[in-house]
């Protein structure tokens, strides 16, 4: 009687502990899942928009540094050109002084003799 008693009770006892840590595995496997497909899923909207906002980031630094580039290709060819346009007008108002200057010493010939 004694160890039928005693059989029992652990019988007993052991399915209550089985059931008990079934549940307690069940459970924690089923928040471990949730937890992981949580983490899983913000960190992927997390990796996603940073890679978009990185996108456009380098996207609109391109092009503004495009711009800039271009800007700073016309800056140095309107620098050119007006080097250029400077040294034809240099040029130009030499030729015409000298014109002036003969043309003055013809007509005061006296000029030169002082």
């Amino acid at each position: 009687h004694i160890v039928n008693c005693f059989t029992t009770c652990c019988q007993l006892f052991y399915n209550i502990l089985s059931t008990v840590l079934q549940h307690v595995v069940n459970c924690f496997t089923t928040y471990c899942q949730l937890f992981y497909n949580t983490l899983s899923t913000v960190l992927q909207h997390v990796v996603n928009c940073f890679t978009t906002y990185c996108q456009l980031f380098y996207n609109t630094l391109s092009t503004v540094l495009q711009h800039v580039n271009c800007f700073i290709t016309h800056c140095q060819l309107f620098y050119m050109l007006s080097t250029v346009l400077r040294h034809f007008i240099d040029c130009f108002t030499t030729c015409f002084q000298r014109l002036y200057d003969m043309l003055s010493t013809d007509a005061h010939p006296t000029a030169l003799s002082r």
